[in-house]
């Protein structure tokens, strides 16, 4: 794909079928507007209805489906599908209606119709419509066509999507924004996406993966005005092709639903998750030994510590407590075991990632509830951490990472709502005092697997080694070590190194992971009943009634 070096607004159209969207259609063009592109082109393909007799349509009929058209009819509802009217959306383009030639599956364009469509100069076309093209259309815009698949497509094609996940168990959902060509389910890549499959709700799964997605043109558009896009790939290999349920599969799929809702609400309201913090002597996270010294055997049970990070001062960590809903910022002093509140503000804080500059001591805790990134440095004499400024606004940032690297302050985040998918980087010259800039990639990586920071990254063997929570299977299940194999301005990359695994007792998770003189600095999670999590899950809930 060829790059444009003018950074332009692009002029791009949209194929439908019929002038009407969906939700998330709607949202995927209003991101290209907002971000100040044009959209100048509606393709609309005329609505033809053909009329039956009774007997006929019962006749030809496919009956094996019916428990899937009655689910589909009544009970699929997601957010993301709702259907709008076009003129919904501020649209100033002209509207074109275009009835392609039909061969079998694949729709055609005359030559006429090739000139009118290009008579536009559109940069892009995305189809939201118009089922397989061939011919001339796919290289009529400069950048091509795009279409979305919302699936893993090296698992799974056909229809309908983020259903087959769910019926066989997968924990994870994929969706990919490609280029299409001339060979079918061999388009370019543009961007992929991996989500966890939410197991008890396919409208649930539907908005996610339909709404997430729905940026992705925005992002792929601000790639190539930076001149430097991705490498983007062709899919290694296809999936299995398949089509609607059958009456059968149908009955399994509501049972599983059913016991998949049972699970969910189970391991909300009557399981908690419980954290605590150990120091292990290996000298490879990747090699952890069998058992960690724990420096919180004890506790009480309403709360948990965890995002442990070492400090010249002690160990800076979250503790949380269910009692008040919210967590504060603790220092745990290693030489006498003496443990203080350094900060406490009216909402919820964790994850304190430490960094030094000109001497001093700073850190920049998640702060999501305020929908800010706020810098902290700490005060020896008060033993505190105190309020500097906020760095960014208007931003739910989880897990706000620190660190300096080739000449520049990075900060790699994930965001809210999907803070355990989308990776974000900033950068500036200097943390405290000058601005910093958004990464024109981001969000630079999407994936449950292996986007969210779990610790400060850290040399290894010559590496440089991220720390990424995998949520694959629950929340912080596990940590992936991924090697920063570039990282500039304009560019990121990396790949998998190794995996950081849980430690008995606290074997359910491990999401917090630090290099430190005295060995591996890290969190682990168990699953138990807690009371006081039960009742802080009832009020949340009536309070959201």
């Amino acid at each position: 794909m060829k790059q444009n070096q003018l950074s332009q607004p692009f002029r791009f159209a949209v194929m439908l079928d019929g002038l009407y969207l969906e939700a998330w259609m709607a949202e995927a063009i209003r991101q290209l507007m907002v971000d100040g592109h044009l959209f100048v082109l509606c393709i609309s393909r005329p609505e033809t209805a053909v009329k039956q007799s009774l007997s006929k349509k019962l006749r030809n009929y496919q009956w094996h489906n019916l428990l899937f058209n009655l689910y589909h009819r009544f009970l699929f509802k997601p957010e993301a599908k709702q259907v709008i009217s076009f003129d919904a959306i501020t649209f100033n383009g002209a509207i074109i209606s275009v009835e392609p030639k039909q061969h079998g599956p694949f729709n055609t364009f005359t030559s006429e119709q090739l000139k009118e469509i290009g008579s536009f100069s559109v940069d892009f076309i995305l189809r939201f419509g118009y089922d397989i093209l061939k011919g001339e259309i796919l290289t009529l815009a400069k950048y091509g066509v795009w279409s979305f698949h919302h699936d893993d497509e090296t698992k799974y094609r056909g229809l309908p999507p983020g259903f087959w996940e769910i019926y066989r168990n997968d924990a994870i959902t994929g969706s990919i924004l490609q280029q299409l060509t001339e060979k079918l389910d061999g388009g370019l890549i543009l961007q992929k996406g991996y989500f966890p499959t939410i197991k008890h709700s396919w409208n649930q799964q539907i908005n996610q993966t339909y709404f997430a997605s729905a940026s992705w043109p925005s992002k792929i558009c601000r790639m190539l005005q930076t001149g430097n896009p991705a490498n983007f790939e062709t899919p290694a290999n296809k999936g299995k092709l398949y089509k609607a349920p059958n009456n059968l599969q149908m009955i399994w799929f509501i049972t599983k639903l059913t016991m998949n809702r049972l699970s969910f609400y189970y391991e909300k309201y009557l399981t908690a998750e419980d954290w605590s913090i150990g120091i292990n002597q290996s000298n490879n996270p990747a090699k952890l030994e069998r058992e960690s010294q724990w420096i919180f055997p004890k506790k009480h049970a309403a709360v948990f510590m965890a995002d442990p990070f070492y400090t010249k001062y002690g160990i800076w960590y979250e503790h949380f407590d269910y009692r008040t809903g919210k967590g504060t910022i603790n220092q745990y002093d290693t030489e006498n075991g003496y443990t203080e509140c350094i900060l406490e503000e009216p909402f919820h804080l964790s994850y304190p990632c430490p960094f030094e500059y000109e001497n001093e001591h700073y850190c920049i805790p998640e702060t999501s509830a305020m929908k800010e990134i706020r810098l902290y440095k700490y005060n020896l004499e008060k033993r505190k951490l105190v309020f500097v400024k906020t760095l960014l606004k208007n931003i739910e940032a989880a897990d706000p990472t620190i660190f300096f690297y080739n000449g520049l302050w990075w900060m790699f985040f994930t965001k809210v709502p999907l803070a355990n998918e989308e990776l974000h980087i900033w950068f500036s010259q200097n943390p405290i005092n000058s601005a910093w800039q958004m990464h024109p990639h981001n969000p630079v990586k999407i994936s449950v697997v292996d986007a969210r920071p779990a610790g400060l990254p850290f040399v290894l063997e010559g590496k440089l080694i991220r720390p990424a929570q995998n949520s694959e299977h629950g929340y912080g299940s596990k940590t992936i070590l991924m090697e920063i194999v570039k990282l500039t301005p304009e560019t990121f990359e990396e790949k998998y190194y190794g995996e950081c695994l849980p430690v008995q007792p606290w074997n359910k998770g491990i999401h917090t992971v630090n290099i430190t003189e005295r060995g591996i600095l890290h969190d682990g999670k168990q699953l138990r009943f807690n009371q006081y999590s039960l009742w802080w899950n009832l009020k949340k809930r009536i309070n959201n009634v």
